[in-house]
């Protein structure tokens, strides 16, 4: 019995698995581009794998380190070792990583966190009264609404590509940013938004840049007067928005936008004859519409650097021909000589000659063809006959 029990004991000691150890984090100073052709020196760390459960790494750094940068990585969430190592930290920079929880604290001001899998948002503390610019690009996030009215001191807002219409039907309200009242740039490109509205009035009144690029936005519900909300707006990017239309008011164009300097309309499915009266009068209004070089598709052509769509078909050549003129045509100059018991034709407009069918030729040439392939129908049909004929024999001779 006591062997048994000292053998049970040994196996427990040999198979008993071992207290999970922390991981050890270290970074690499570099002189990284965190946006770009914007380039600073940060402490990077790489290649990080960090699962749910796991126990807070030990990070080494120097704690007045002030930018920091987790790239290609695996991790659902930053742990929180990572803020108390880093108490100073206003630069944070997450990039292609599974990070599916992004939390603000201490002292962030600026956050880069594009192309990740968050699907939500924390703000912890004051630290949203601090932020300034959050960039959530290529992010599958679908609700920022919850804490919105905690990032007062937004400048720069990029949502770009992310899910923020999936649950609202596809509508992008500018009631959402409204407690952002120092926002200046506001990215929404390519987040499946069909309308543009602004239900409360509410008014974003420093908002110089606004980018909906890449949103198929319905003509009938695009109205200019929802920009009045952003009355210090310079900068409007429209591009690849597949507008058909675009309803403008000569007299209402610097009321909705009076601040307007820019805007982008590439991209679009305007007719020509519309582009032209748009660009035309936005230029008279000192409102710049850059274009791009290159070809338009078929069925399109160029104006003023922009594709249009043509009224014709591109399939069906034009028609060239000249209309008829009942004008009568000039009289030669030159005299000609006339016969002298002629008429004179100096005035006469000239006759091409008429080429006659002579009907009744033709029909006896067939006529005649037909008797000769009746003749010689006939000639060898007797031919044939004879060359059946049994041959007389002398029997039949004497008879």
């Amino acid at each position: 019995m006591q062997l048994y029990v000292i053998s049970a004991i040994a196996l427990a000691v040999v198979y008993h698995p071992p207290a999970t150890v922390a991981q050890s984090w270290s970074c690499a100073t570099e002189n990284y581009e965190y946006a770009p052709n914007k380039w600073d020196e940060f402490c990077v760390f790489r290649a990080i794998t960090w699962r749910k459960g796991a126990p807070e790494p030990d990070i080494s750094g120097e704690p007045t380190q002030t930018r920091v940068a987790v790239l290609e990585s695996k991790l659902p969430s930053l742990p929180g070792s990572l803020y108390d190592k880093f108490p100073q930290l206003a630069v944070l920079v997450v990039r292609n990583t599974t990070l599916e929880v992004l939390t603000v604290k201490n002292r962030l001001e600026s956050v880069y966190a594009e192309q990740n899998m968050i699907k939500s948002l924390r703000v912890e503390g004051t630290a949203g009264a601090k932020l300034k610019q959050l960039h959530l690009r290529d992010n599958p996030i679908n609700d920022l609404r919850n804490v919105s009215e905690r990032l007062t001191a937004l400048e720069v807002l990029d949502l770009s590509k992310t899910a923020i219409t999936e649950n609202v039907e596809n509508v992008v309200d500018f009631q959402w940013f409204a407690a952002m009242v120092n926002l200046t740039e506001l990215y929404l490109a390519h987040v499946d938004a069909y309308y543009i509205e602004n239900v409360a009035h509410k008014t974003l009144p420093n908002v110089r840049l606004l980018d909906l690029s890449g949103n198929l936005i319905t003509p009938s519900n695009f109205q200019l007067d929802v920009f009045r909300a952003l009355p210090a707006l310079e900068e409007l990017d429209l591009r690849n928005a597949m507008m058909s239309d675009f309803v403008v008011s000569v007299a209402d164009i610097r009321k909705n936008l009076p601040a307007l300097q820019r805007i982008y309309l590439e991209g679009n499915d305007l007719k020509c004859e519309l582009l032209k009266s748009l660009v035309n009068h936005l230029k008279e209004n000192r409102i710049e519409v850059p274009g791009s070089p290159g070809r338009c598709n078929l069925g399109y052509e160029k104006h003023e650097g922009l594709c249009c769509k043509t009224t014709y078909n591109p399939f069906i050549p034009p028609v060239t021909t000249k209309p008829p003129t009942t004008e009568r045509p000039a009289k030669e100059t030159t005299m000609k000589p006339t016969m002298p018991d002629g008429p004179d034709t100096r005035d006469q407009v000239p006759v091409e000659p008429v080429v006659e069918h002579n009907i009744g030729v033709w029909i006896a040439c067939i006529v005649m063809a037909i008797i000769a392939i009746a003749a010689v129908a006939v000639l060898f049909v007797v031919r044939h006959l004879k060359q059946r004929q049994p041959v007389p024999t002398e029997e039949a001779h004497d008879l």
